[in-house]
C-alpha cells in the first residue's frame, strides 16, 4: 500500500496551517464532441456527456481516497478532502461539482483569508 501511494501524483495541494485543512487537488480534461457550440450557446453539456464528466471526477476522487486517509491518519486534527475538477475540451464543466468544491474551501477558510 505504501508504495501505491508514493506512486500517487495529485495535480496540486491546498495546504492551510491556519485553518487545519488539506486538499488533494486534481483535474483532468475529457471529451466532450457532442456538445455543439451553434445549437447551445450557454455549451451545456447533454445528459449523457454530463454523466462522463460525473464519472471522470469519481474516479478522480476514487484513485486518491486512500491518500486522503493517510493523510489524514497523519493530521488527525486536519480534515482532509480531495477536490477533482473535471472540464470537456469544449469546457463544459459539471457546474454542481465545482460548486460543491469551491464551497468545500470557502467553508474551511474565512472569506479573505
Amino acid at each position: 500500500q505504501d508504495d501505491a501511494l508514493r506512486t500517487l501524483r495529485p495535480d496540486g495541494w491546498a495546504w492551510s496551517l491556519r485553518h487545519k485543512c488539506i486538499f488533494v487537488l486534481e483535474h483532468s480534461r475529457t471529451d466532450d464532441t457532442k456538445l455543439e457550440s451553434d445549437v447551445d450557446p450557454f455549451n451545456e453539456p447533454l445528459p449523457e456527456e454530463l454523466e462522463r464528466l460525473k464519472a471522470r471526477a469519481e474516479d478522480k476522487v476514487h484513485k486518491y481516497k486512500e491518500l486522503v486517509q493517510a493523510i489524514q491518519l497523519r493530521y488527525p486534527e486536519y480534515t482532509v478532502q480531495c477536490a477533482a475538477f473535471i472540464i470537456g475540451a469544449k469546457l463544459s464543466f459539471e457546474e454542481e461539482r465545482w460548486r460543491k468544491n469551491l464551497g468545500m474551501f470557502e467553508e474551511r477558510t474565512s472569506r479573505g483569508e
